[in-house]
């Protein structure tokens, strides 16, 4: 199949750091079931949920949403689905997620949600298909050095519910 170069361009390619995360949250959410999600239904609202985590908003445009349907295992062009706005219990959840996850990086520790977010979540990248696998390229930033001692794993992302793996290529 080969490198698609056009590839598509996203906005949170960050969400991959937390990727050992979004099982968790997801069934916190009520969203899963044994190996999958419980309902279409749920899976776009995990699509959205990441949406929230990448950037605090529930209102994401569908131009917004390709790794996030990749990450719930939906093809690129699937038409969302709204599932209306998100209960504060939800939004909680997703916001204690980041807190978590920044309290076991030793380096950006003292982060806020909105720093964390806007730092590491909300980060440029490109997502194609190579061999039949996802690829997401990362855009790198100064700060990245901090990655090489962060406590996440993130080159590949698979879970139960995707067809395929997401290969990631984070320079840091």
């Amino acid at each position: 199949m080969g490198w698609n170069l056009e590839g598509v361009v996203v906005d949170n390619a960050g969400l991959v750091l937390l990727q050992g995360w979004y099982p968790m949250l997801f069934d916190r959410l009520g969203l899963v079931e044994s190996h999958g999600f419980a309902s279409d239904a749920a899976r776009w609202r995990a699509v959205h949920a990441l949406q929230f985590v990448a950037s605090g908003r529930e209102d994401a445009p569908e131009f917004a949403l390709p790794l996030n349907k990749v990450l719930c295992g939906l093809a690129l062009d699937a038409e969302p689905e709204d599932t209306g706005p998100m209960s504060e219990h939800d939004r909680t959840l997703c916001k204690d997620m980041i807190t978590a996850a920044a309290d076991r990086w030793p380096a950006i520790r003292n982060s806020s949600v909105d720093g964390f977010r806007g730092n590491w979540l909300a980060r440029p990248g490109v997502l194609g298909e190579m061999d039949g696998r996802w690829k997401l390229t990362v855009e790198r930033r100064a700060y990245d050095i901090l990655i090489g001692v962060s406590p996440f794993t993130f080159s590949i992302v698979r879970y139960p519910w995707m067809a395929r793996p997401l290969d990631v290529t984070w320079p840091y």
